[in-house]
């Protein structure tokens, strides 16, 4: 059983809701190139939510994404996409990204 002074020590060192979208967004961008070299602009945190039993943090990134040219209608169209970030609360690590379809 944990103490009043490591239970406040875990509480500290557990991630918040802040912490989780920070580091949903720098895993993106360290990615975008693994996304079929695509533009990536205007992301913008979309949805948060820590699961029943607080060790995950879902967090639902929104952003723009330049179409090709075979895909676009016009010149540097864009298309909102979303993608799904599982972060552990407890190492911080992503566990998971996914495409979140609307």
């Amino acid at each position: 059983m944990m103490t009043d002074q490591e239970t406040t020590q875990k509480q500290k060192e557990l991630l918040d809701a802040l912490g989780a979208a920070q580091i949903a967004r720098a895993y993106l961008r360290s990615v975008k190139s693994m996304l079929g070299g695509v533009e990536i602009q205007n992301i913008r945190l979309e949805e948060i939510q820590i699961s029943e039993d607080e060790q995950l943090w879902l967090v639902t990134l929104g952003f723009d994404r330049t179409l090709d040219e075979d895909e676009a209608l016009v010149p540097n169209q864009t298309r909102r996409e979303y993608k799904i970030f599982e972060i552990d609360a407890n190492t911080r690590k992503v566990k998971s990204m996914k495409i979140r379809v609307v």
